[in-house]
C-alpha cells in the first residue's frame, strides 16, 4: 500500500495564540481523516476537531479546503465567515 503522501507547511503564528498556527497541508491520496489523524499524531491537532483534538470553543472543525486540484480541474474557495470571525480576521 502506498504511503498517504501528506505534506505540512507552517504559514505563520499569532502571538495571542502561541499554541496555534496556520498551516498548509497538501495530500496526494485524500484518505478519510488523513489530515486530521496525521496532524494529531504529530502533536498538532486541528482546532475544533472533536475526534482527534482537545476541547475547543471553535464553532466547528477549522479545516478548510482552500483549493482542490484534480487532473486538469481546479476549484478554489475563500475561508468561510465563521472561521474568519473565530480567528478575529487573522489570516496569514
Amino acid at each position: 500500500m502506498p504511503s498517504c503522501g501528506t505534506a505540512f507547511r507552517a504559514r505563520g503564528a499569532r502571538s495571542a495564540w502561541a499554541e496555534r498556527s496556520w498551516g498548509e497541508v497538501t495530500t496526494r491520496y485524500g484518505r478519510r481523516h488523513q489530515v486530521r489523524v496525521q496532524l494529531a499524531a504529530a502533536g498538532a491537532p486541528i482546532v475544533g476537531d472533536p475526534l482527534y483534538g482537545p476541547e475547543s470553543d471553535a464553532p466547528r472543525l477549522a479545516l478548510h479546503a482552500q483549493g482542490v486540484i484534480w487532473e486538469d480541474w481546479r476549484m478554489e474557495a475563500p475561508l468561510t465567515a465563521d472561521l474568519v470571525d473565530y480567528f478575529g480576521g487573522w489570516v496569514p
